[in-house]
């Protein structure tokens, strides 16, 4: 099921990250909302993360009322996962088809059944399938010949296999261009973009972001370190070979940042609060549950992650024009990030 050379494969850093949208897809259609659910959630948490990673490496955005600073480069960010993200329990509802015997004739029924896995594999879990156990309880009856025939079930069925991790690791890179200009009045843009990559037989993605910073010390011109507010909004979207698209990731940022130049090292530091919207849609086949009878069914979901809140602490180097810088942000998850690129 898992191809490599994919299309999450640049989505993600273009390192180790050998899953394809369409793979993505087919996979979500073996399963039903809820176990969709608890399968993509650490997906949609480390990618709002990731996202949310890198917006600034200085608050500084120039000394000058009216002036020019172009910064043009690239951001890496990784989250790294923990044990709870990588296998979940889960209980839900489904049906299943069940043959019975009714006056001597055998019918199949589709009943009410009751699903349980126990340390099922997330997305980034072990690539060995979950089992469910199925289980029916279920009263009915049935019209015959003119009759109404009571029906009781009550059977433990055999374990039904789901799906495997797609993507087995520790650690959740992405990698995005970014660029930032200003000043003006003390206020720089920063925009992120990745026009549509689009991979024969795997899909395409895209990214587009925009931010704004506004620097205060021009209001306090005392200060001994520099102090920016910036608000970011980033939207990542993934189609699948077909134009479906598969993932749709929204996320919004606000932040305070403070920092300190000594030559060319920076030291700075932000507190920042955040939010993050992932949409997954896909279509359930009916084959993967023996439900031949019944058209595919399409599954619209959105996990949201809302007040998020999160501490950073980073440092640059700037030689000539290059500069470099790290951080690591600590909060509801941990993630580093990195900078490199060109300041004028």
């Amino acid at each position: 099921m898992t191809k490599y050379f994919s299309l999450l494969f640049v989505l993600f850093l273009l390192i180790s990250a050998p899953l394809a949208a369409q793979d993505f897809s087919e996979t979500l259609s073996e399963v039903g909302e809820a176990y969709a659910r608890a399968y993509v959630d650490p997906l949609a948490e480390s990618l709002g993360a990731d996202m949310n990673s890198g917006l600034f490496h200085t608050a500084s955005t120039g000394k000058k009322i009216l002036g020019v600073n172009v910064y043009i480069g690239f951001k890496a960010s990784a989250t790294f996962l923990n044990a709870s993200q990588k296998s979940f329990d889960l209980t839900y509802s489904g049906t299943v088809p069940i043959e019975v015997e009714l006056a001597g004739d055998m019918i199949t029924l589709d009943v009410p059944a009751t699903f349980t896995v126990t340390d099922a594999p997330t997305i980034f879990g072990d690539e060995e399938e979950a089992m469910a156990r199925v289980s029916v309880n279920h009263d009915t009856t049935f019209q015959s010949i003119g009759l109404t025939l009571p029906i009781s079930i009550d059977s433990t069925l055999s374990p039904q296999e789901t799906i495997g991790g797609l993507l087995p690791t520790n650690v959740a890179p992405f990698l995005v261009p970014q660029v930032g200009i200003g000043t003006v009045m003390g206020t720089d843009v920063m925009v992120r973009f990745l026009p549509q990559i689009t991979v024969p037989d795997y899909g395409s993605v895209e990214i587009l972001g925009f931010g704004i910073r506004h620097n205060i010390n021009q209001y306090v011109p005392l200060l001994p370190i520099d102090l920016a507010i910036q608000a970011v909004w980033q939207r990542v979207g993934v189609d699948d070979e077909l134009d479906n698209q598969v993932m749709s990731a929204k996320t919004f940022a606000v932040n305070i940042a403070a920092s300190k130049r000594f030559g060319p090292l920076t030291l700075y530091a932000g507190l920042q609060t955040e939010r993050s919207d992932i949409r997954f849609q896909y279509t359930v086949d009916p084959d993967e549950f023996n439900l031949d009878d019944q058209e595919p069914v399409e599954v619209d979901f959105t996990l949201s992650d809302i007040g998020k809140n999160r501490a950073l602490f980073g440092m640059g180097l700037k030689f000539g024009p290059v500069l470099l810088n790290g951080d690591i942000s600590v909060g509801h998850i941990t993630v580093v990030s990195a900078g490199f690129g060109f300041s004028f």
